[in-house]
């Protein structure tokens, strides 16, 4: 399966230029230039699945992702600064263990990998639900161990925290046609502190409750899926977003 993840292109502003002057010797600023970076991150994943019984699932995804990031200056594609070109094979494992037909629970793991200097953190997820006629209840929580992921020149620094992110959903199938959705989820700023203009440390307060409201309704082999996702309600702190989703799939 192949998926593209991000494809940017940025404008980062003009920086200034420096050069000798001939008559004082000195280095001074004689001009600017503009520069731009290109980012994407491009994967291909192979998914291997083994089914030991009906009771137990286990498998591995793996996955060759393309990262590539350049900074340029306008007028050319003439590298200037941070060019990153790196392919990276990344395992995700998980299993399903299902004890009876109404209730299941499962789990992946993606180990730790580095890109250029910058280390990209473990992450485990473990996650359960529960199905009672036409409800069914999910509940899973995410661990990110974000403490390692701010580096310098290959060494860690202790400017981001570890998070766990709490999921927790309802579905209901009114019809053969048409299922609602509603959940709440948390978002957890992973950092430690931040630095105001003034230059003084103050507690981060990133931290975000979201709660979503969605449906599907399915016409023959089409289906549209409808999200409302808002952290204005449950949020305490000054960043509060809102998103309307909308989709619309094909069964073949």
């Amino acid at each position: 399966m192949y998926s593209t993840y991000q494809s940017v292109q940025e404008d980062l502003g003009a920086v200034p230029t420096t050069g000798i002057n001939p008559d004082t010797g000195n280095v001074e600023v004689d001009g600017s230039l503009r520069l731009f970076t290109n980012f994407s991150v491009n994967s291909f994943t192979l998914p291997i699945v083994i089914r030991y019984s009906n009771y137990f699932q286990g498998g591995v995804n793996i996955s060759a992702l393309h990262y590539r990031n350049k900074v340029y200056s306008s007028g050319s594609s003439q590298f200037i600064g941070s060019d990153i070109d790196e392919i990276h094979i990344v395992p995700n494992f998980g299993f399903i263990i299902s004890p009876t037909k109404v209730f299941s629970f499962g789990g992946t793991y993606i180990p730790e990998y580095k890109i250029s200097n910058t280390i990209i953190p473990k992450k485990i997820r473990l996650g359960s639900s529960f199905t009672f006629y036409s409800w069914q209840l999910f509940f899973d929580g995410h661990y990110t161990n974000a403490s390692v992921t701010q580096s310098f020149n290959g060494k860690k620094i202790a400017y981001y925290q570890d998070k766990i992110n709490i999921h927790f959903g309802l579905s209901h199938q009114i019809s053969p046609a048409w299922l609602m959705r509603i959940g709440v989820f948390t978002k957890k700023d992973i950092r430690k502190e931040r630095i105001t203009d003034l230059g003084t440390n103050v507690v981060a307060d990133g931290d975000q409750v979201f709660m979503t409201i969605g449906s599907s309704l399915k016409f023959q082999d089409f289906s549209i899926h409808f999200s409302w996702v808002d952290s204005r309600l449950l949020s305490s702190n000054k960043i509060k977003q809102t998103f309307l989703n909308l989709g619309i799939s094909l069964d073949l």
